[in-house]
């Protein structure tokens, strides 16, 4: 069953925009055989003086699950031999990376280069079709670390010529390394005699050529980090900044500080010298949105082409744009956004969202009138990653789509006309793209031929995932089609209940399978990337149940948790978990009746070590599950930064034994106390997450 359910939207998204709703398998077993009334209406909280048009056009309830389908490959966009699309992949061996060009219908795959880099990034033709330019991450400094320090994050800018030879860099950003506290294991507190000092991670994340192939223009991003996780911010400061490149390459020049455009990024260069970009949160007058940068003016001049309108007005915004990736089509008349929609899909994916998936929206924009922006594609198959690309004569869009549950990737095409989409790629490998800019195919033949009408360059697959290792350079490879297995979704029970729960947002708490009074519950509302916000707080009855009576909806909806000591409003407590943090809850009302869930708060039962033990290594935590049912456990580090070190999630799992120091970079200091602790997760539509109060350890030498 699809049908539009409840739209909120707080902000001015002009054009049209497709909605797609799906009912959980959960939901329409409960409707079965009961008359349905369904209900839309349009709420907003805005200023009174907003003058808004709010159309809705074709409405309809479908008793089916309604997805995108794949269309065939048109015809224009079969292979002729040329291989003009540039795609990353496995090197020769294990830690290096092949870089391969490709016809533009996937195939006749040949890999040009073979490269010892940490990695291979977004590879991009210069507008002239002479040299490819790519980014790597990097550490600085490499190697000599001294114990007491940790090392920063940086990038780097590679180019080459078209056939894959005469690889160079061209620039780097260069971060500071940080400081550890001392004593070491003193967490930063008052105790500590120097709380050491954060690392600043200068790093590279977008790469675009000026139109005359002489000027590359970087995205930097600055952020600081803490090494053992306890300050990590994914928070950052970004810019755009240029780099010339007839600049001599020794000494190799750093960038990162010279700006052209403060609180920036994601730049797009057209012929016509204007750059569009995304505005992030400013703490000056710009507002967010995306904007354009007229180079050929002067002087140059900013122009703001779509604005996020706030419901206070209030500056700096520190929430997520709505518009991404903003990308000039060949001509410079149009670009194309990706936005997050506020519909949703169920995947058949057990996890602790119940499979749930948020859409996106592909919208293309014509620059002399944004307003009559419209959404194209509904892109509720997958997540979107990397930026939207165009072909030369502006005729289809490319997208890289991620499957729902992340184990696969492969570009898609998008004919912005008619709206038809289907695959380019059908490995489960291909990431982003780029398209030779000077090549076209010859009208009844095989042969490409130079066409300086396609000054603007457009992307096609540029990265594949990882697999088997590759042949010698310039051998064909032929990569596996991918056929992932479909899980299909059973259909519960339909649930009867004998008593109508209250308005509002309710449910129960029990200890060890019996209910619990007295137990302070929060509704939190938790943006993404942001700390959770408490809206209400109330306590457990007699018999468990809990209930938020008046509940006014918010953007990033709503999870309902329990949270040991004073974070929660309780006592602590070592018989319950630290935390338990229901399933997401989106598009509530006030005046609704909605299952916040019922979950256990009883704790994991840890056998050893004790708590504030020092063990040598390798070393076996054990713990017995709460046998309440298929409950995933995974034993977690607090040191642990890349989430090397810990156990993957695993059903019923009772023990983990951790093996080395060295399971990361920088590596686990012994004669350190470390925090460690138990998380639990409960999968499917009525799921949850939890962990224990957490430990110390020490590791000996």
């Amino acid at each position: 069953m699809a049908f539009v359910d409840t739209i909120e939207t707080d902000d001015l998204m002009p054009g049209w925009h497709l909605y797609r709703q799906n009912v959980d398998a959960a939901k329409l077993a409960a409707l079965r055989g009961q008359t349905v009334y369904l209900s839309i209406y349009t709420r907003f909280r805005g200023q009174t003086n907003w003058n808004w048009n709010i159309l809705l056009d074709e409405i309809r309830v479908t008793p089916v699950r309604e997805r995108v389908e794949a269309a065939p490959l048109p015809g224009d966009l079969s292979g002729d031999g040329a291989r003009p699309i540039l795609v990353t992949g496995p090197g020769s061996a294990a830690g290096r990376h092949g870089l391969y060009r490709i016809d533009t219908d996937g195939g006749n795959r040949v890999r040009i280069a073979d490269l010892d880099l940490p990695s291979l990034r977004v590879p991009t033709w210069s507008p002239n079709g002479q040299k490819i330019v790519f980014q790597s991450d990097w550490i600085e400094p490499e190697a000599g670390v001294p114990t007491t320090q940790f090392p920063a994050l940086s990038g780097r800018a590679f180019v080459m010529n078209a056939d894959g030879g005469n690889l160079q860099p061209v620039f780097k950003t260069l971060g500071r390394a940080g400081t550890k506290e001392v004593p070491p294991g003193c967490l930063r507190t008052n105790t500590c005699t120097d709380r050491g000092v954060d690392a600043l991670d200068i790093l590279l994340t977008n790469l675009d050529w000026s139109p005359d192939s002489a000027t590359l223009l970087a995205t930097i991003c600055v952020r600081t980090r803490w090494y053992n996780g306890d300050k990590a911010s994914q928070d950052a400061s970004c810019h755009l900044s240029t780099h010339s490149m007839a600049t001599p390459n020794s000494p190799l020049p750093v960038v990162g500080f010279s700006q052209v455009i403060t609180q920036a990024t994601d730049a797009s260069w057209s012929q016509s010298n204007k750059v569009l970009f995304t505005a992030g949160p400013s703490f000056t007058s710009r507002q967010k949105g995306i904007w354009e940068l007229n180079l050929a003016a002067q002087p140059s001049q900013t122009t703001q082409l779509l604005t996020w309108l706030t419901v206070s007005g209030s500056n700096p915004d520190l929430r997520s744009n709505p518009d991404e990736q903003a990308t000039w089509s060949p001509d410079g008349q149009r670009f194309v956004t990706y936005r997050k929609s506020l519909s949703v899909h169920y995947a058949s994916i057990n996890d602790s969202v119940g499979g749930l998936r948020v859409n996106y929206g592909i919208v293309v924009h014509d620059r002399q009138n944004p307003d009559a922006s419209s959404e194209v594609l509904l892109v509720d198959h997958g997540t979107l990653t990397g930026r939207p690309t165009w072909s030369p004569d502006g005729k289809y869009l490319l997208y890289t789509l991620l499957s729902d549950d992340g184990s696969q990737s492969d570009v898609w095409w998008l004919n912005v006309s008619s709206g038809d989409t289907g695959p380019v790629t059908r490995d489960g490998r291909s990431l982003n793209a780029d398209w030779l800019p000077t090549h076209t195919r010859a009208p009844g033949g095989p042969a490409a031929t130079p066409d300086p009408r396609l000054g603007r360059r457009v992307y096609l697959p540029v990265s594949t995932r990882g697999g088997a290792v590759a042949p010698p350079l310039g051998v064909p490879v032929v990569l596996p089609t991918s056929a992932p297995t479909v899980v299909p979704t059973p259909w519960p029970t339909p649930a009867n209940p004998t008593a109508v729960p209250p308005r509002g947002i309710s449910g129960r708490v029990l200890y060890k399978g019996a209910p619990v009074s007295g137990i302070q519950i929060q509704l939190e509302s938790c943006p993404p990337t942001l700390s959770c916000e408490m809206v209400q707080r109330v306590a457990t009855d007699s018999n468990g149940h809990y209930a938020f009576n008046t509940v006014s909806p918010r953007l990033f909806g709503f999870n309902v948790t329990y949270r040991n000591g004073s974070a929660g409003g309780n006592a602590t407590d070592p018989r319950y978990l630290a935390v338990w943090q229901n399933y997401l809850i989106l598009n509530t009302d006030y005046a609704e009746r909605v299952d916040g869930g019922t979950f256990d708060i009883a704790t994991v039962d840890i056998a050893s070590p004790a708590n504030n033990a020092t063990v040598g290594v390798p070393a076996t935590f054990s713990w017995s599950t709460r046998g309440l049912g298929d409950e995933k456990y995974s034993w977690t580090l607090s040191s642990d930064l890349f989430g090397l070190c810990g156990q993957p999630l695993t059903t019923n799992a009772a023990s983990f034994t951790f093996a080395s120091l060295d399971c990361q970079f920088p590596s686990i200091s012994s004669n350190t106390p470390h925090q460690w602790w138990i998380t639990v997760v409960r999968e499917g539509a009525k799921g949850g997450a939890g962990e224990t109060l957490r430990r110390t350890v020490t590791f000996a030498p």
